[in-house]
């Protein structure tokens, strides 16, 4: 995030933690990847602190930590460094981030009609998805910029080949230009961990026919270049793009 450097922002995580205002949680090892850096996240002090000496619009903090990951956790901070490197790559170019939603971010009550995805987008047969983010920014033409971000963690291409077909739905009901008032098209960004992954996804789309006409708005990157967040995706024929 450009903030400090990862030792000196580890020292302070712990003031942090000592003053009641930052509490943790520890993932500990996951098979195959080692082991994980403590989950960090605001108390309610934290969060009271920031909303009285601010100008931060949203503070968010969990009401029960216990139930903050159920079995997403690294899917949910490989959102987030997606997350940061869009929003970077748009400060950099002197773009205007109007906002950011992803799917772990909530709406409603958990007593009145329940937690509803920010995300959740619906088609025209009544069903509903929820991408794992949708952000818009305004560029330094005052052009707006909508886009759904699909992040896959999978080890083969069957589950994001049928999330895609379901984002095309999407496109064509208009779904999110209707939800965040959009009168043009977006783009769908899909996001790999595994390179073949991506590449047999980007294989089996290019013999749906649905997806015949719809080369534009649908392009596709790994995660270890996720930093170069503006450069170098792929689309449907493997030809490079920047958005």
């Amino acid at each position: 995030m450009g903030i400090c450097h990862y030792i000196h922002a580890t020292k302070n995580i712990k003031t942090l933690r000592e003053l009641g205002l930052v509490d943790s949680i520890s993932i500990g090892i996951i098979p195959k990847m080692g082991r994980i850096d403590n989950l960090n996240f605001l108390t309610p002090k934290g969060a009271k602190l920031l909303r009285e000496n601010t100008e931060v619009d949203e503070i968010q903090h969990p009401s029960n930590p216990n139930n903050f990951f159920s079995n997403d956790f690294i899917h949910r901070i490989n959102t987030l460094d997606c997350w940061i490197s869009f929003d970077l790559w748009a400060k950099s170019k002197g773009f205007e981030v109007d906002f950011v939603d992803t799917y772990f971010l909530k709406n409603g009550a958990i007593k009145k009609e329940g937690l509803q995805s920010r995300t959740r987008l619906i088609l025209d047969d009544g069903k509903h998805y929820e991408p794992d983010l949708i952000a818009r920014y305004t560029d330094t033409e005052n052009k707006r910029h909508l886009f759904i971000l699909e992040l896959y963690n999978d080890i083969s291409a069957t589950r994001p080949t049928k999330s895609l077909k379901k984002n095309l739905k999407g496109i064509v009901s208009g779904s999110a230009t209707e939800k965040y008032n959009h009168d043009k098209g977006y783009r769908v960004l899909a996001v790999f961990e595994k390179g073949n992954v991506m590449e047999n996804t980007i294989k089996n789309i290019q013999g749906e026919a649905d997806f015949a006409n719809m080369k534009p708005f649908f392009l596709f990157k790994t995660l270890g270049n996720i930093e170069r967040f503006g450069e170098n995706w792929s689309d449907r024929d493997f030809d490079f793009v920047s958005l």
